[in-house]
């Protein structure tokens, strides 16, 4: 779950940059019923974070760039990779 570390790390000033793959199943197991449309990377909206999306493979780079940039800046990232197939 990626409040309780977003969480924590507003509390101790911990920096982290969250990677979250946004599969709903696993090789071919179902894991959960996330569907596409959630959107993990707005919790930083509550925690003074970075939050990205990424829909695209050749967006990914320059997300993790900016993500990276933002945590050695002091703020925490979530970067929501969503990945078909």
């Amino acid at each position: 779950m990626v409040e309780a570390p977003a969480a924590a790390a507003a509390l101790t000033g911990i920096r982290v940059l969250d990677l979250t793959t946004n599969y709903a199943a696993y090789a071919g197991r179902l894991l959960a019923d996330l569907g596409h449309g959630t959107a993990f990377e707005r919790i930083m909206d509550a925690h003074s974070g970075y939050g990205a999306r990424v829909e695209r493979p050749g967006d990914l780079p320059g997300a993790l760039m900016r993500a990276a940039e933002r945590v050695r800046g002091g703020q925490q990232a979530v970067v929501n990779v969503l990945c078909r197939g």
